[in-house]
Order: C-alpha cells, then structure tokens, then sequence
C-alpha cells in the first residue's frame, strides 16, 4: 500500500512520485463524510431510547439498532487511515526530513492532550478529574508520535511495519494483563481495554488500545504516497487493494480460525447469523474489523475523487476542519441534550454521574432526524472556521 521513497542523502533506487502541495480533495471528501457518520454514533448514543444496552449485543438488539452502530464502525479507522494519508502528504510542506517528523512529533503530543482532557470528557460525558478516557483522538495522537519516528525510514518499510502490526496483533490476543503483573497497565494502554488506575483515586479509561492504531497510521502513510500517482494508476491500484482486503476479511471471517478474538456463531435466524459474522471486534480493532473497514473505503477511493453530487460542499468543508468539528459537535450534543433533559425531567437531570431517568429518549426515526438537523446545524459554523483557517498565517491553525 504504498511507494518507494528517497535515500536522505542519496540516490533514488526507484523513481519516486512527484510530490504535490495541492491539497487532494478527494481526501477532505472521505474525511467530511466520516465526520457525518460520526456525528450519528454521537447523537445516538446522547438521544436513544436504548442507552442501556449495547447496539451489537445480539441478545437484546435489534437488526435497525445494530446497523445503526455498525454502519459509524467505519469511522476511528478511516479517521486513523486519513491522519496518516494527510502526514505523507505534508511532506511537501516540510524542507527536511526532521522538520517534518518535528511537526507530526507537536500535532501528535497536541492530539494527545486534546484527547485527555478535551473530546475524552465530553464524549463520555464526565468531567471529574479523576477518570481520563483514552479515545480516538488520544490514540491518533500517539499514533502520530510514533509515526514522526517512522519517517526517517523509507514508505515501503513503514508500510512493511504497519502491514505486521495490523495482520500480527491479533496473536498477542492471549496476553492477558493479569498475565504481566506490573505491567498490566501498560498492557491494558497497548492492546487490551479496559480500565488503569495508577494512582489511588484515579481511573484511566482504555478504549483505544494503541498497537493496531500505530499500523493503522502507517499503512496510511503508505496509502499517501499512492495517491501521488497518475490518477488512472492510483485508482486502479485502490481497487485491487480494496476488493482484496474485503476478499480477505470474507475469508477470514468465514473460516473463523484467526483475525478476530470474538467468533461468529449460528443465531436464531438468518439475519442475526448474519449479524454475528459482521459483529467484528473493535476495542482493539481486530485485524477482519480493520479489513472489512478499511476495505471498501479504499476501494471506493475513485468514487470519492469524483465527488458525490450535492454534497460536496458539506463534506469538504467539515474534512477540512476535522478536530474543531469533532470538538464543536460532542459539545453541542453534550449542551442540547443536558438542556433537552433539564426542561423534561428536572434540575437533577443535570447530574452526569447518575443513569438516565426511565422512558428517556427517542426511537431511531427521531435520532436520525436529530442528526440530520445538527448536522445542518452546525455545518455553517464549520464553514465560518474553514474561512478562518484558509486566511490565516499562523502556523497553528493547523493544529485545529
């Protein structure tokens, strides 16, 4: 998934593609549309009906409420993917091999601060300092950190790296953190969720275990210098790639041997059965999770360089300011909905700590139309800051 790159210092032993300071638009596109989707997974989780249980859970969910939850699966790996295809293509932007990795060293540690105390706590909707969730944006960040010391190695070694962390990390499945004693934390931070508590009174919240994040990142990198080929070349090699990783994953899946720590099983019809197999591991990403993800997005890629009619506008315009979307709409959720259930169910409804009153919530027609509208919404707040950030020259409009 990726291109051969130049020796620092040296000559080219294959031919490099050009190197574009253009942005592609075709990348903004995908990455607008995942903020879109993101924004469902959000406004479902703040205003459903069914906030008790978990959407995949086939023991109490429904096909609607399941695909509702599978359909935004899409979202943290491309996200991820993305980040790592708009650092490859950055490079154009950074004289020197060390001010690039610079750059992604300082977006990375931002990412990572943001994640702690910014999009963790709203999301989750706690701000007591003595719980962190560690979520997408905090693993992108590490992800990135560890990506800054990977640019020193040419693309086809960084793919290499992130091809065996992606295919590989499903094997450590059977360390466990008990297994490792004192370092069952840092287990858990690397490849297992769940919770961290290094000091006494305080709780660290792993959702996003970093390894298959890192690979992830990578074969972005990779999948970056790609897209700098002709275009007929890069779409034809999206293709191959794509329909041969959604190839893997049904075989994969299928033959329920490796790939995934939860196997799919026999339900009590067609439809759940089906279910069960698409139910793919997320926390972390299993490796048929990240295929049967990243898969159709790559093999879609030539779709997106062609635009999608009428919604082009909305989506370039939310790709190009992903992290003050994603801040700006968590937030808003957050507000609408403590202002929604403040009017309903009273002052003590403001008490984040404690479950939602009973009868609270909406079926999925109301969160669809709920997520329609703060869409649009805030679709022209994000074309406000767009504005800003395509006039600015300080260097750290980049950073939101």
């Amino acid at each position: 998934m990726g291109a051969s790159g130049q020796r620092e210092g040296g000559t080219k032993e294959q031919p490099e593609p050009e190197r574009r300071a253009v942005r592609l638009e075709s990348v903004d596109l995908l990455r607008g549309l995942v903020m879109v989707v993101m924004t469902l997974d959000h406004t479902r989780a703040f205003f459903s009906q069914a906030w008790a249980i978990q959407p995949t859970d086939l023991t109490q969910t429904t096909p609607a409420l399941f695909l509702t939850r599978w359909v935004t699966h899409f979202c943290a790996p491309v996200f991820v993917f993305l980040a790592g295809v708009g650092a490859y293509l950055g490079r154009s932007r950074a004289p020197t091999v060390l001010q690039h990795a610079r750059k992604l060293l300082l977006r990375g540690l931002w990412l990572v601060i943001v994640g702690l105390v910014v999009t963790g706590h709203l999301v989750y909707a706690t701000f007591s300092l003595r719980i962190y969730w560690l979520d997408v944006i905090w693993a992108s960040g590490w992800s990135m950190v560890v990506l800054s010391g990977l640019v020193y190695l040419r693309v086809r070694y960084i793919v290499a790296i992130g091809l065996v962390v992606v295919a590989g990390h499903n094997a450590l499945d059977t360390v466990t953190p008990e297994s490792l004693g004192a370092l069952s934390g840092l287990w858990r931070v690397l490849h297992v969720p769940g919770e961290v508590h290094p000091f006494e009174g305080l709780t660290v919240s792993v959702h996003y275990p970093l390894i298959p994040w890192i690979g992830v990142m990578a074969l972005g990198y990779g999948f970056g210098a790609l897209l700098q080929y002709a275009p007929a070349v890069r779409r034809r090699w999206c293709v191959r790639l794509g329909v041969g990783a959604v190839a893997l994953f049904v075989l994969l899946r299928t033959a329920n041997v490796y790939g995934d720590l939860t196997p799919w099983s026999t339900q009590r019809n067609g439809v759940f059965t089906l279910l069960s197999w698409l139910n793919c591991t997320k926390y972390p990403p299993s490796l048929c999770f990240l295929l049967m993800t990243l898969g159709p997005a790559v093999a879609l890629f030539p779709l997106w360089e062609r635009g999608l009619g009428r919604v082009n506008g909305l989506l370039l315009t939310l790709g190009r300011v992903p992290l003050f979307y994603f801040i700006v709409h968590v937030a808003f959720l957050f507000a609408v909905c403590m202002a929604h259930g403040w009017a309903v169910y009273g002052p003590s409804f403001l008490d984040v700590t404690a479950p939602n009153p009973p009868g609270y919530g909406y079926g999925l027609p109301v969160v669809y139309l709920l997520w329609l509208a703060v869409v649009a919404a805030l679709y022209p707040v994000a074309r406000w800051y767009a504005g800003v950030k395509r006039t600015s020259r300080s260097p750290w409009m980049s950073y939101l």
